[in-house]
């Protein structure tokens, strides 16, 4: 494994709804940045099913909102 993928955050397991939101939003900085591409395989957690204090986190209408 080389030096950049070591020092790359990863969690065991997620206690509560926001640090599997955090996690999410992690990958997409990843990714955003453009040294990682997103695999999808074998996804069985769909985003709009996690409930967080604002409802689900694939809720995307109230975003915006406030």
């Amino acid at each position: 494994m080389c030096e950049h993928c070591r020092n790359i955050q990863t969690w065991r397991k997620f206690d509560a709804s926001k640090d599997y939101l955090a996690c999410i939003a992690y990958i997409q900085q990843l990714v955003s940045e453009g040294e990682f591409e997103l695999i999808q395989e074998g996804f069985n957690c769909p985003l709009e099913k996690v409930k967080t204090e604002d409802g689900g986190a694939g809720d995307t209408s109230k975003k915006g909102k406030g």
